[in-house]
């Protein structure tokens, strides 16, 4: 957990102009009336998006962050994604924004079977991460591996680790800086980043 936390503080202090479009992917499959747990809350940048109308939880392990966060959440708990410290059946939705790329693959499929055990039946599990499969990272071998980034997903791969914790894949969308000038229901190649919604089982 220290290791995680030393990777990651600071990260998320910079600007960046994606946090709005993912919060909103979230919102919208979320809605109201809901208890939402979100994974790797940073300082909060979500809480706007998806407080309102929700009973929202954030969790980080920096806790530095924790001490940032703002109104709107009814918790703030410092914890490891791979053993979530919540009773079964505790919360409708889990939101995780460009957070499981932070994890190295066996913590990643831990965070994921969490996920499961800790959301209600039908349930949704709500991620966003970057895309190794966009055009433009194939065509200039960009990397995106690396640093923090400990385990990037294609989709089809993220999708079969989703389905593998028990949760089924409902919905992609493509997110990132094309989906300002595609919208988001192209083909994910399109999209630097995507979206993947997925139901408990």
């Amino acid at each position: 957990m220290a290791e995680y936390a030393d990777l990651n503080r600071g990260l998320w202090d910079r600007p960046d102009p994606l946090r709005e479009q993912r919060s909103r992917f979230g919102r919208r499959f979320t809605g109201e009336g809901k208890d939402v747990l979100e994974v790797g809350c940073a300082a909060g940048e979500a809480g706007p998006f998806l407080a309102p109308g929700n009973r929202l939880v954030g969790l980080d392990v920096v806790e530095d962050y924790l001490r940032r966060i703002g109104p709107g959440y009814r918790g703030r708990v410092a914890g490891n994604a791979a053993l979530l410290p919540f009773g079964d059946r505790r919360f409708d939705v889990v939101f995780a924004a460009e957070f499981i790329e932070h994890l190295a693959e066996a913590d990643g499929r831990s965070f994921l079977r969490e996920a499961r055990r800790v959301l209600r039946p039908g349930g949704l599990v709500l991620l966003t991460t970057p895309n190794p499969a966009y055009w433009r990272t194939r065509l200039f071998r960009i990397r995106i591996s690396g640093g923090p980034h400990l385990r990037v997903y294609t989709p089809r791969d993220l999708e079969a680790l989703l389905r593998e914790a028990g949760l089924e894949p409902s919905g992609r969308r493509g997110l990132g800086r094309m989906a300002f000038l595609l919208g988001t229901r192209f083909p994910l190649t399109f999209y630097g980043d995507y979206g993947l919604v997925a139901h408990r089982r």
